[in-house]
């Protein structure tokens, strides 16, 4: 049977619209990379949150890797990875050949290459950082046997295109941690969080609203719904930019185009900071809405506001339990170990327990590593 390689015109929109399936449920991620796979033959690809202080794996999933290979590798390879490192101090959004990266004349001496990439046919591949925090990075990454140049470039220019998607879905999924779309449940989820959701056709009429998104309208401070059912700022500038990012991003839910999106700041006419809008494709795979034809998803954040830490959203971040979040929360609202303990009725010993447990998942070696790295996983609008 003859591959079928990515051709970037004809496959982009498809690999856009898994993008975002995956970012509104993880789980699909897996489809996204096996497409990915078909950069070149025999190619297999990764998605990883690396530790380069560490050499450590902090989370990952693959497509067409044997379980024993990608085993090995968490275990004792990562550490031999000379790419590793590297990868961490390259541009966030810049894909790239890894040959570029590190030369192939040292990889080719590496025990990595000799014992764990040359036994699979791996000797090259593209690359892709979406996100990264001092030596914690997380890349997407596509390797495979010896290609020409015209291939390498092609395949850095796919993932280049896919870069603020990639790097967009993460937002989009940081925005719904812990949701699960399903349409019984997921009015309720939706008002569970602590900004307003709007939910739009893509020609900018509602379907959906939530309880915090009314609230925000209903107080006439720079957003507004007009009559028609359109959303609408009360700044023309605003307005303008706004009804620019809802097509665009209309059309990529359609797979029609290929834009992420867009964050736009609205003027209010009380003396607070602007409202941040997140704008963003869904397309209709990602929903239970009985609305068949994609839709945009608006996250309005007030920044007055002290938004409020998720027990759910943190633990699907950092992969804590419900009581280490728990205790991670309250040491970032201020509290000392021992006034958590006394809150939370626990012994101090448990506290710090789960405190030590917390720093080591997440990476970090202080507690006021801890603090920052909890504050920055609040369910904020990233511009």
């Amino acid at each position: 049977m003859v591959m079928k390689v990515l051709d970037q015109e004809r496959d982009l929109p498809e690999l856009i619209d898994l993008i975002y399936d995956a970012a509104v449920d993880p789980t699909l991620w897996p489809r996204f990379l096996d497409r990915l796979c078909d950069m070149a033959p025999g190619a297999k690809s990764v998605m990883m949150m690396h530790d380069a202080s560490t050499r450590s794996i902090n989370a990952s999933v693959t497509a067409r890797w044997e379980e024993d290979w990608t085993t090995s590798y968490t275990d004792y390879y990562v550490k031999h990875n000379q790419w590793t490192e590297e990868f961490a101090h390259f541009d966030v959004g810049r894909a790239m050949i890894v040959d570029d990266i590190v030369p192939r004349a040292v990889t080719l001496k590496s025990e990595f290459y000799e014992d764990w990439l040359r036994p699979q046919n791996l000797v090259t591949g593209v690359t892709l950082s979406v996100f990264k925090e001092n030596l914690r990075y997380m890349n997407f990454s596509v390797l495979y046997q010896e290609a020409d140049d015209d291939l390498q470039k092609r395949n850095v220019s796919i993932l280049q295109e896919l870069s603020p998607h990639l790097r967009r879905a993460g937002q989009v999924h940081r925005q719904m941690s812990g949701l699960t779309f399903q349409s019984r449940a997921i009015e309720q989820a939706f008002d569970s969080l602590n900004r307003g959701v709007v939910l739009l056709q893509p020609d900018g009429r509602f379907f959906y609203c939530n309880d915090r998104a009314k609230r925000f309208l209903e107080m006439n401070d720079g957003l507004i719904q007009y009559r028609d059912g359109r959303i609408g700022c009360q700044d023309q500038d605003a307005e303008t930019q706004l009804y620019r990012a809802l097509l665009m991003a209309g059309k990529t839910a359609q797979m029609r185009g290929s834009s992420p999106g867009d964050i736009v700041a609205v003027p209010r006419r009380s003396s607070a900071l602007p409202w941040s809008l997140m704008i963003a494709p869904i397309p209709a795979s990602a929903l239970d809405f009985g609305y068949s034809n994609g839709a945009v998803v608006v996250f309005i954040v007030d920044p007055e506001q002290k938004p409020a830490i998720s027990v759910s959203g943190l633990r699907a971040i950092l992969g804590l339990t419900a009581a280490e979040a728990r205790v991670a929360i309250a040491l970032a609202e201020g509290l000392s170990p021992e006034e958590i303990a006394k809150a939370h009725g626990n012994a101090i010993l448990t506290v710090r327990t789960h405190l030590r447990n917390a720093m080591s998942k997440a990476g970090v070696s202080r507690l006021a590593e801890l603090v920052a790295l909890v504050l920055r996983c609040q369910m904020t609008a990233e511009s």
